[in-house]
């Protein structure tokens, strides 16, 4: 009579492959017989598959499967190191992954940085902050050592770009070093370091932040006061 189709889902679980690549080697057998004092024996290997990371065994689709897991995903490395080895007991240290991600962030994302960073400063308009974070035993210092992630990116209405910059702390140097070259707006907060760069810069004020002292004033006020107050809402 008729053929129904019924449709349902499954999920595939990720598992590992193992390639396995056999490179030959060729040499003269013929010169190896007739070999003269001196003579050197021609010999042709094939070519490895190129490799992230030479001398490596990771593949660009395990390194770019670490990468999303831990910062698209915000899995920290010791849990992906637990799930490899639930997944097929592939056992690969966090160390050994971090190393792999500093390597390729050295190597390739180097210089999709350098050029977000050159047409960043190419822009009339910039955006600017910065925000604590906590780093562990980084170099061998005390634990939860207290650094800055700098930001800077473009405005709404701009090609969107943002660029962060780590700093172990926060001092004047790095916001004048990012913008030494740089000449245009600057929207930031109020914070003393923006309105020390050099004259090319006019810092533009964050309306946010000025909105906040009045709201603070607001709440200091009465209830009958606040009454005859007009409320600054957040947009």
């Amino acid at each position: 009579m008729k053929t129904e189709v019924t449709r349902t889902l499954k999920l595939v679980p990720a598992h590992f492959e193992v390639e396995e690549h056999h490179n030959y080697i060729y040499t003269c057998r013929e010169c190896e017989k007739n070999q003269g004092e001196g003579d050197e024996i021609p010999f042709v290997r094939a070519d490895m598959p190129k490799l992230p990371i030479l001398g490596s065994y990771a593949t660009p689709e395990l390194i770019a499967g670490i990468i999303n897991s831990k910062y698209v995903n915000a899995v920290p490395l010791a849990r992906i190191e637990r799930e490899f080895y639930r997944m097929d007991s592939v056992q690969i240290s966090r160390q050994t992954m971090s190393n792999w991600v500093f390597r390729c962030s050295e190597d390739y994302f180097s210089r999709i940085y350098a050029y977000m960073r050159t047409t960043l400063l190419s822009k009339d308009v910039l955006h600017a902050d910065e925000t604590w974070t906590k780093v562990v035993q980084q170099d061998g210092r005390d634990a939860k050592k207290k650094c800055y992630m700098w930001v800077f990116c473009t405005g709404e209405h701009d090609e969107p770009i943002i660029y962060y910059e780590f700093h172990e702390n926060r001092s004047a140097e790095a916001a004048r070093e990012f913008f030494k070259d740089y000449t245009g707006f600057v929207h930031t907060d109020g914070y003393q370091v923006y309105h020390g760069l050099h004259p090319g810069i006019t810092v533009v004020g964050c309306l946010a932040h000025i909105k906040r002292k009045f709201s603070d004033a607001i709440k200091a006020l009465s209830p009958e006061e606040q009454k005859n107050t007009i409320c600054f809402k957040a947009s």
